[in-house]
């Protein structure tokens, strides 16, 4: 269930890429979950900005430029 927040990427204990070590089952589980997250909140924004997202398959998305300053 999404938050509402950004979901970073899984991070291991020192903050960088979740270590795995070699651990192919625990890298598929952790990249499942993350892409779990991510999708769901794509379907959030989708829900929520319905005009961010293509309506026609066969048309191409206008890309725009978008500067934010902080």
């Amino acid at each position: 269930m999404s938050t509402g927040r950004p979901h970073p990427a899984p991070r291991g204990p020192t903050g960088g890429d979740t270590d795995v070590g070699g651990n192919v089952a625990l890298a598929r589980t952790s990249m499942r979950n993350h892409l779990r997250a991510v999708f769901s909140d794509i379907e959030r924004i989708r829900a929520h900005s319905p005009e961010l997202f293509a309506n026609d398959p066969s048309t191409v998305p206008v890309r725009r430029n978008v500067a934010v300053w902080e």
